[in-house]
């Protein structure tokens, strides 16, 4: 297990509470303390819907959702790499759907300027890496999925998040 690890990962970091001497035990190792947060999130959404005005702000943009195809597939690895290639590993995930025949795996944001944002949806029966990297289903069952790599382009949004 190595601290700060993403892919995959079960301690993403140092908890955000360590009092500062436990803290500085890290520090005097030569471990780089940063503001960088992770987050793990989990939720049922068997009866989870979009909360009223959510979307029509991302419409009114003119943004559009759908599965990545082929067409869309090395625009979306440019995208990926500009804006989220000094991630570790971050667009290595994307590149592997390419492989294994799962670029529908990846969801994309985009406008009539292109590709402004997109994610890796996946379950355990996926056949990309990430499908089989992901500890859940040992721990909660196997109708799980997930998120990861999400990212929106900085002049739109700007956000980054990973959920693994």
């Amino acid at each position: 297990m190595q601290l700060g690890s993403i892919f995959p990962r079960l301690f993403p970091g140092l908890p955000v509470d360590l009092p500062s001497e436990d803290l500085s035990w890290f520090a005097r190792r030569g471990w780089k303390l940063e503001d960088k947060f992770l987050y793990d999130l989990y939720m049922q959404i068997d009866t989870w819907s979009v909360p009223e005005g959510g979307m029509p702000p991302l419409y009114e943009k003119g943004v559009s959702f759908g599965c990545c195809n082929a067409d869309q597939f090395d625009a979306l690895i440019e995208f990926e790499e500009k804006n989220f290639g000094t991630y570790l590993g971050w667009v290595d995930k994307y590149q592997a759907l390419k492989t294994t025949d799962d670029i529908a795996d990846a969801m994309i944001a985009y406008t009539s300027q292109g590709i402004v944002g997109a994610a890796l949806i996946f379950s355990p029966v996926g056949n990309n890496q990430i499908s089989k990297d992901i500890p859940w289903p040992k721990m909660i069952g196997e109708r799980v999925g997930g998120i990861a790599c999400m990212g929106v382009k900085g002049e739109l949004f700007s956000a980054r998040l990973v959920l693994y």
